[in-house]
């Protein structure tokens, strides 16, 4: 009985070892595709560059809202610049809460939106911050600890 333990044993430590290998063998390319990030800088995002694409001029400047909305739906199609529900969470370290509706679905900052508890009105939220896809909103009367549910409804009222 032992030796059959031993026998299992010796087999697991070969296979681990034939496992390990293969991991360490696995490498990355050397040169990677280099990856857009509007607002990063470097030659590669240079200003002039980010003009011609629609984005931000600088850090201050404002939008160009017809580049903006040409270049998400040529990136995003029709139909997520027409959709107006999307989906609430709250991101549970800082209690901040987050939709999956942003500026291409017209949630600016001071856009209000219902949110919904299954098919119950639950609470109503404003837009502080937004980004093309996401936004941070805070609630009107009520808290993030009060939400109990994972996901909730959040719709863009007109």
């Amino acid at each position: 009985m032992l030796g059959m333990a031993f026998l299992i044993v010796s087999f697991g430590c070969i296979f681990v070892a034939f496992a390990l290998a293969r991991v360490s063998s696995f490498s990355l390319p050397s040169e990677a595709p280099a990856v857009e990030t509007p607002g990063a800088t470097g030659p590669e995002n240079s200003l002039e560059k980010r003009k011609g694409m629609g984005l931000r001029s600088d850090a201050t400047g404002p939008v160009d809202r017809e580049a903006f909305i040409a270049r998400a739906k040529s990136l995003y199609g029709e139909d997520e610049l027409t959709r107006k529900e999307g989906l609430l969470w709250i991101e549970p370290e800082e209690a901040q809460c987050i939709i999956t509706l942003g500026q291409i679905n017209g949630a600016f900052s001071g856009a209000r939106l219902d949110i919904f508890e299954g098919n119950n009105l639950f609470t109503e939220a404003v837009v502080k911050k937004a980004s093309d896809l996401t936004a941070y909103v805070e609630m009107v009367d009520k808290s993030p600890v009060e939400l109990k549910g994972n996901y909730y409804k959040a719709v863009l009222k007109e």
